[in-house]
């Protein structure tokens, strides 16, 4: 992992953990980020110790070009066609991905959170065996 990779996950995990893995909490904050970028009429990238600096809105087209990966294209395909059925608003989007869970949970499907990420650890937590009678 590189540098600006390394950062991008510090700081989403960063997101995850302040909104205590909570999905509603992260989604308003995406909404806050998105309403800032909207006011400034440009979207913007920076890095801690980085002066912000301005990005060209991607198309669609720069968008969907394909990467040499079918599985990541077809995921590409697949949320550049749910941006257009929603009009690209994020509470459109929101709002079916609620319904659809809510759907599903009717269905018998179980949901979990996937909790914050903790530090990778090589330790195997198990019951010791039980010791056998003769």
């Amino acid at each position: 992992m590189n540098e600006i990779q390394a950062e991008i996950q510090r700081t989403r995990d960063a997101r995850v953990r302040a909104c205590g893995g909570d999905v509603g909490k992260l989604m308003e904050h995406y909404r806050e980020q998105q309403a800032r970028r909207a006011a400034n009429a440009r979207p913007v990238v920076s890095f801690v110790g980085e002066t912000p600096r301005e990005l060209p809105p991607m198309t669609e087209e720069e968008w969907l070009r394909p990467t040499g990966n079918e599985i990541i294209d077809e995921i590409h395909r697949h949320r550049a066609e749910f941006a257009r059925e929603c009009g690209y608003d994020l509470d459109v989007m929101s709002e079916r991905h609620r319904k659809h869970a809510e759907q599903l949970k009717a269905e018998g499907w179980k949901f979990v959170s996937p909790g914050v990420a903790q530090e990778p650890s090589a330790i195997v937590r198990e019951e010791p065996p039980k010791p056998k009678n003769p």
